[in-house]
């Protein structure tokens, strides 16, 4: 099945762009917003947002539910420039090992983000993140 025969068959939320077909072939698929996820809360506490520091491979490999992908030399930057997220946003990092997730956790506490928690390894942040 092609593209633009996936686009017609999922119904109308999707659209395909025929001017993006005639310069490149198939046609561009553009998919509905993401589905907002359920509130996250770490052991027991609310969070604002779960941040995977880990390489976006990594992340594509697996991840949390809900989780975000911004890796850690990106930090603390790529927060400031996210919408909805301030200083007093209660965010929660892991990584594969908490090696990295400690590291960043340190730069957005230097860069004034007061509510960090390192939640650690992927396997240990599992356990500890569930939704609400």
């Amino acid at each position: 099945m092609t593209l633009k025969g996936l686009a017609r068959s999922v119904g109308s939320q999707y659209s395909t762009s025929q001017s993006n077909s005639r310069i490149y072939g198939d046609p561009v698929v553009f998919l509905p917003a993401p589905i907002p996820m359920p509130d996250k809360t770490y052991q027991g506490r609310p969070v604002d947002l779960v941040v995977d520091v880990r390489s976006r491979l990594e992340f594509l490999l697996g991840h949390l539910p809900g989780a975000v992908c911004i890796p850690h030399d990106q930090l603390p930057d790529a927060l400031a420039r996210r919408e909805g997220i301030t200083t007093e946003s209660r965010i929660v990092l892991y990584c594969a090992s908490g090696a990295r997730s400690a590291g960043a956790a340190g730069a957005l506490r230097a860069a004034g983000f007061g509510r960090v928690i390192d939640a650690g390894g992927l396997a240990t942040a599992r356990e500890a993140i569930a939704a609400r």
